[in-house]
């Protein structure tokens, strides 16, 4: 099945990522929250499930968890939504990835091997490895040194 894609669409949704919320996003770009929410919805329901975007704080690019192949992994794009091409891939559930502070790891959350817990991956790919069991998260956000990753329930 072959689907339009509209970049204005993923363009909110990085700004969305970027300023760490939609109400500073509308703000950022001086439109109403309702616009630019109906614009986020607007990918995220059209488009493979895309949900949790992240951006990396040193290059412009994003990365979020889709459907886009059948299952919840995580995915790259550029900013403009150009070059979508998937971190992770598998059964698995891969949700709320975050790019640490340098732009070289991202740290998920996932039910890989079967339990859930936060997991790392080279921003660049390779095999992700459970950094931490755990059950039930939120979020995940990194310390500027890269020392720890808080999560909130």
């Amino acid at each position: 099945m072959s689907q339009s894609f509209n970049y204005r669409h993923l363009f909110y949704f990085w700004v969305v990522a970027k300023e760490g919320g939609i109400a500073r996003a509308a703000e950022r770009l001086d439109m109403a929250v309702q616009t630019i929410s109906a614009q986020v919805r607007a990918l995220t329901d059209g488009y493979g499930g895309d949900l949790d975007p992240s951006s990396d704080p040193t290059r412009d690019r994003i990365v979020f968890s889709s459907t886009r192949s059948g299952h919840r992994n995580l995915w790259l794009a550029n900013a403009d939504g150009s070059d979508p091409r998937p971190l992770t891939s598998g059964g698995a559930n891969d949700h709320h990835p975050a790019f640490s502070p340098d732009g070289r790891q991202v740290a998920f959350v996932s039910d890989r091997g079967g339990r859930w817990g936060i997991w790392l991956i080279n921003a660049e790919g390779g095999a992700p490895r459970l950094l931490a069991p755990a059950t039930v998260f939120d979020s995940l956000t990194w310390s500027p040194a890269l020392s720890r990753i808080v999560f909130a329930t």
